[in-house]
């Protein structure tokens, strides 16, 4: 049976990718791999530029939504947003294309 991939599986943070890594038997790498270049295809083709830039801050460099939302000059509010629909994209995308067994 297929488990579809979700962001919340990764946890809240590319980062935790390790863990989510740890999770399973055996050596991955080269799922993990292929996963995260499949992500960064959906963003570059899915995402809108604002999007990614709000999703890079917050997850690359580990801002606080209120700090991109100083840097960019948007309220919070937009700033959740755009990181709310990126996620969606890029779970609605990875679902369609990827799937573990």
């Amino acid at each position: 049976m297929f488990k579809k991939i979700s962001l919340n599986d990764f946890t809240d943070k590319i980062a935790g990718m390790n863990e989510y890594n740890s999770r399973f038997e055996g050596d991955n790498t080269q799922t993990r791999k292929k996963m995260l270049q499949m992500i960064e295809k959906v963003a570059n083709g899915e995402l809108t530029s604002r999007q990614k830039e709000c999703l890079f801050m917050y997850y690359a460099k580990d801002m606080k939504m209120c700090e991109i939302s100083d840097v960019l000059g948007i309220c919070i509010s937009c700033v959740s947003r755009h990181i709310k629909k990126a996620k969606q994209k890029i779970q609605k995308t990875m679902a369609y294309y990827y799937a573990i067994k």
